[in-house]
């Protein structure tokens, strides 16, 4: 199997684990960065996994949902409170931890990869970095 990597830093976006016993419980910030690991059995007609150049998309969505943004759980108590105080756009997802934050985007890009691979490519792996020291990976 062929595969690729390609990664996307630099998103500064908050959170908060509402059910976290610690500190985590409180908005806090972290600088995110997305790392996608695609892999393919046929090379393309360029001898490519797939073309660095159309992971723009991807680009443009991960700005548009962890560019300066706040990410609250779905289930968070406090989601409509928090939300209507806050000034930035909020984004609410089912896990707002690293590992969730991984399986969001691994769904949405594997839908795009399929797609626009007409199936012939798949995401192998999502990894999210929080900050420098933490990350976790989401694979099927």
């Amino acid at each position: 199997m062929y595969q690729i990597t390609k990664r996307f830093n630099g998103y500064p976006a908050a959170h908060r684990q509402p059910k976290h016993d610690g500190h985590c419980k409180l908005i806090h910030g972290h600088n995110w960065d997305f790392e996608v690991m695609l892999g393919t059995e046929e090379l393309d007609d360029n001898g490519f996994v797939y073309d660095f150049g159309k992971f723009k998309e991807l680009r443009k969505w991960l700005e548009h949902n962890f560019d300066h943004t706040l990410l609250l759980q779905k289930d968070d108590p406090k989601l409509e409170q928090i939300a209507q105080a806050c000034p930035a756009e909020v984004v609410t997802l089912p896990s707002v931890s690293c590992e969730g934050l991984a399986k969001f985007v691994f769904e949405h890009l594997a839908t795009e990869v399929e797609k626009e691979s007409e199936g012939r490519v798949r995401v192998l792996c999502v990894t999210v970095y929080e900050d420098e020291h933490n990350s976790a990976c989401y694979h099927e």
